[in-house]
C-alpha cells in the first residue's frame, strides 16, 4: 500500500503546489481512485486527472493565453470541472469557478468582473449565454464550448481540442509560471441585486488552505466525500476537491439525491449539502440511521434556516487565510466576515 505523504496533517513543503502534488501522485500512486463518477460508471485516477488537466493546459497555451491571465469555468461537478480547473492551473493561470445554478443574472455578473481571457462552459444554454454576454462587451475571449449541440458561431468545441491535445505539457509552460509567479483560484459569493464578491487565493496558498484544512479534520486516504452542492462553492472546492487531493481521499461526483442512500452507497464520511438538505442528513436524521458512516456534514452558505443550528457546522476555506476580494467593477480589498 503506497504511503501517504501527507498523513497526520503535514505542512506542505516550502512553493509546493497542488498541481506539483497532482504529478507526484500521478507518478507514485497513479491508478489510486481520486474521484467516483457513478453516473458514466466509471472513475478518475490520480493518472487519468494528471493527464486531463495536461491536456487543457495545452489547450488554453494554443488559444493564447499565458499565466496570470484569467479563465471562468461555468461547470457542473464532473470530470470536467477538475479537469478544466488543474488544467488553468497548470498553466499558471487564475481559474474563476462559477456555479451554473446561480442563474443567468449571477453567472452575467460574475463574468462581468473575471473580465476572463477564455471561458469553459457545458451544455447549450450556458455556451450561448456565455456568448450573448460576450458580444454586449462584459468579457472578451475564447470560448470553450463542452456538450453543446447547437453550433454557436466563435465557440470552440472543447472535446475536439482535448482530445487532439499533447498529453505531455508544453516546455514553455512551466518556464513561463516559474518566470512570472502562478495563478490561483477565485470564487465567487453572489448578492443580489448585481453584487458580486470574489475571493482570490494564489495558487501557492492553495496548498497550505488544503494542508490546515485536512490537518484540522484530520483527512485520511480512506475518507470519502459526497459533494450534493456545486463544488464551484468556495467550501465545496476546498474540501470537495482540494483538501481531498491532498489527503489522497475520493470524492463521489454524483448527481442530486437522497442523502441516506448516497451515505450508505457510497460508505460516505463527508457530505458536502446545502441547508435543505442537513436536516435529513443531521447525526439523528435518516442518514445516521441508514448507513451511520456519516462523521460530518459541511453546511454550505444559503437560506437561512435557524432549525438547523443543531448540526455540526466547521469553520474552513477561505475564512482560515488572509484573502483579497474584488467587486463587480474589479477593484480590491479585504473581504469581511460576513462574506466567508
Amino acid at each position: 500500500m503506497a504511503v501517504n505523504p501527507h498523513a497526520g496533517g503535514r505542512p506542505p513543503e516550502p512553493g509546493q503546489t497542488l498541481t506539483g502534488l497532482l504529478e507526484v501522485r500521478a507518478a507514485g500512486q497513479g491508478s489510486r481512485v481520486f474521484a467516483l463518477l457513478p453516473e458514466r460508471r466509471s472513475h478518475l485516477s490520480f493518472a487519468d486527472l494528471n493527464e486531463d488537466a495536461t491536456r487543457f493546459a495545452n489547450v488554453l497555451h494554443a488559444l493564447g493565453l499565458r499565466t496570470g491571465d484569467r479563465v471562468v469555468l461555468i461547470l457542473g461537478n464532473g470530470r470536467l470541472f477538475l479537469a478544466t480547473l488543474f488544467g488553468a492551473l497548470k498553466l499558471g493561470a487564475w481559474a474563476a469557478v462559477v456555479d451554473p445554478g446561480l442563474g443567468p443574472e449571477a453567472v452575467e455578473a460574475c463574468l462581468r468582473c473575471a473580465r476572463p481571457k477564455a471561458v469553459a462552459a457545458a451544455g447549450d444554454g450556458l455556451v450561448a449565454q456565455a456568448a450573448a454576454a460576450r458580444e454586449r462587451g462584459l468579457w472578451n475571449g475564447e470560448l470553450v464550448a463542452f456538450g453543446s449541440r447547437r453550433p454557436e458561431p466563435r465557440a470552440v468545441r472543447g472535446e475536439r481540442l482535448l482530445e487532439a491535445a499533447p498529453r505531455v505539457i508544453y516546455s514553455e509552460i512551466p518556464r513561463l509560471a516559474a518566470d512570472h509567479g502562478g495563478g490561483g483560484l477565485i470564487t465567487f459569493t453572489y448578492r443580489p441585486p448585481g453584487r458580486t464578491v470574489g475571493v482570490m487565493l494564489p495558487e501557492r496558498a492553495l496548498a497550505h488552505v488544503a494542508a490546515a484544512l485536512a490537518a484540522r479534520l484530520d483527512l485520511k486516504p480512506t475518507d470519502r466525500t459526497v459533494p450534493l452542492a456545486s463544488l464551484a462553492h468556495r467550501h465545496g472546492i476546498i474540501l470537495g476537491v482540494l483538501a481531498m487531493l491532498y489527503a489522497g481521499g475520493t470524492v463521489v461526483l454524483t448527481g442530486q439525491g437522497p442523502a441516506a442512500p448516497l451515505v450508505e452507497s457510497y460508505r460516505a464520511t463527508w457530505l458536502l449539502a446545502p441547508p435543505a438538505v442537513l436536516a435529513a442528513a443531521a447525526p439523528e436524521g435518516p442518514a445516521a440511521r441508514a448507513g451511520r458512516t456519516l462523521a460530518f456534514v459541511l453546511a454550505v452558505p444559503g437560506a437561512p434556516d435557524h432549525g438547523l443550528r443543531r448540526v455540526p457546522r466547521q469553520a474552513c476555506g477561505c475564512s482560515l487565510y488572509n484573502t483579497r476580494g474584488c467587486d463587480e467593477k474589479g477593484r480590491r480589498g479585504s473581504v469581511g466576515p460576513g462574506e466567508r
